[in-house]
This record gives C-alpha cells, sequence and structure tokens, in this order.
C-alpha cells in the first residue's frame, strides 16, 4: 500500500474561499459549528431517530458490494438496527446513505447549507453514516463535492483527474464508469501498472471539518471511527445537463438511491 502518512495533505483555509471554489482539494475548519447537527452522535440518533427506515447499501469486509452490470445492493434497515450493527465491530455489513430531502423535518430542522455553496446550481446533499472501517471506493463525481464531517474521522485519499489513466476506471459501458477497479489501500502493481504514476494527496476529517473535492477529483476514504457526515453536490452551468444525463443513467442502472 501506499504510506499514506508520507503523502502531501490537503490544504487548510482558515475561512472558506469566495465566489469561484479552489480547483484543488482544501479543507475548511468549523464549517458547521452552528448547526444542531454538531451534536448527532450514533446514540442520540438511535435514541430521537431509531423508528426510521433507511435504504442501506450491503458490505462485504467493509466494501460496498458492486455488480458491475446491476449496480448496488441495497437492504432497507430501522436507523436503531443500523447503530446496533455498527457497535463492536470493524467489518460493518450495511453503509447508510439518504438524501436530506427524505430525511424527517425534526433531523432537517437541525441542519444547515455551507456558504461556499447556498447558490450553487442543482445544490442536492446526503446524509451518510458508516461504522468504523467502512470503505468509500476510488471514484470521482461529476460535480463540486463539499463533505462535512459532523461525528467521528475519516480518512481521505484523491488523485486529481490528470490520473484518470493510471486508476483504470471500469469502462464507460459498465454500470459505474466513475469507479476505480484499484484499491489505494492494497494496490497491485503487478496487475495495475500505470499505478506507479498516480500521485495522491491526504486529508484526515475530524468533526466540524470540511474537505471540497473539485469536479472529476477521485477519491477514497475510510472510516476510522464511526463516522456521521453530509455532504454537499452543485454544479456549474456547463456541467449540470451531464449530471442530469449521469442521474439518469444511475436510476436505470439501480445506481441511485
Amino acid at each position: 500500500m501506499w504510506a499514506f502518512d508520507l503523502l502531501p495533505a490537503v490544504p487548510t483555509l482558515t475561512t472558506p474561499w469566495g465566489r469561484e471554489p479552489p480547483t484543488h482539494p482544501v479543507i475548511v475548519r468549523e464549517v458547521a459549528s452552528s448547526w444542531p447537527a454538531r451534536r448527532w452522535s450514533p446514540e442520540l440518533l438511535r435514541d430521537r431517530h431509531g423508528d426510521l427506515v433507511v435504504q442501506t447499501y450491503a458490505m462485504r469486509d467493509g466494501h460496498v458490494l458492486l455488480d458491475p452490470r446491476t449496480g448496488f445492493v441495497l437492504e432497507p434497515m430501522r436507523l436503531r438496527d443500523y447503530v446496533a450493527h455498527t457497535e463492536g465491530t470493524d467489518k460493518p455489513r450495511h453503509y447508510l446513505r439518504v438524501s436530506t430531502t427524505a430525511l424527517p423535518p425534526s433531523m432537517r430542522a437541525d441542519l444547515g447549507v455551507p456558504s461556499p455553496c447556498v447558490d450553487g446550481l442543482g445544490l442536492r446533499s446526503n446524509f451518510w453514516f458508516s461504522g468504523r472501517g467502512t470503505v468509500t471506493r476510488l471514484h470521482f463525481d461529476l460535480p463540486h463535492n463539499l463533505v462535512v464531517m459532523l461525528h467521528g474521522t475519516k480518512r481521505f485519499v484523491l488523485f486529481p483527474p490528470s490520473d484518470a489513466r493510471a486508476l483504470y476506471a471500469y469502462p464507460w459501458i459498465s454500470s459505474t464508469p466513475h469507479l476505480s477497479r484499484v484499491d489505494p489501500e492494497a494496490p497491485d502493481f503487478a496487475r495495475w501498472p500505470r499505478l506507479t504514476r498516480a500521485r495522491g494527496v491526504l486529508a484526515t476529517l475530524g468533526p466540524g471539518d470540511a474537505l471540497f473535492i473539485p469536479p472529476r477529483w477521485w477519491h477514497h476514504a475510510r472510516s476510522l471511527e464511526a463516522a456521521i457526515s453530509l455532504n454537499f453536490w452543485w454544479c456549474d452551468p456547463w456541467t449540470y445537463p451531464v449530471l442530469l444525463a449521469s442521474d439518469a443513467y444511475k436510476r436505470a442502472r439501480g445506481l441511485a438511491i
């Protein structure tokens, strides 16, 4: 594997950027300091919203199950059962992601919108809750992406769009052309020789931190402990039609929930 501790660190901003977002990843501290959601924890969510039924990604050994032809495997769970299954294991079997528009009003009332993306075109957001050891596979997104940590710690390794050829994406005719076939935590340089050319950067997020990921930047994440986060996607005018087409494709292939 790469020696993650030796990778260059993503730079940190003391305040959010101005009108134009950066062209490279940055961390911004305490983006959500005034939100009631900063007090969220697995126990609080279990006690207040345990009856909520959510869709989860099925996983094996911390990795989301994926059929390149049909997409992700989804399983519904009550939130209290999800919390219970994440406790005391580093190989969780489920990964929770819910659009914030599908959350009950009592949860949405605890949330805010970070200033850098408040007027973003096509703005959408998601609620993520992962157990220790959960891995988000190396992939890229078309929109701007701001990940806001509310609880726990996550480690991200990111690669620029110029490294795309070295990261061996699935074919465009597959259900997951935005995913890489390589694992940065266990790189197989014999199988994927161009991977030696990839140049990553590292970001470790704690509660209150936000990571900005520009469009088409590849990113892989591991939850170092139970982690609760939000992410916000928004587009430039010239990429919005592409995003709408991508959304339709994902829904048709079972990749959107």
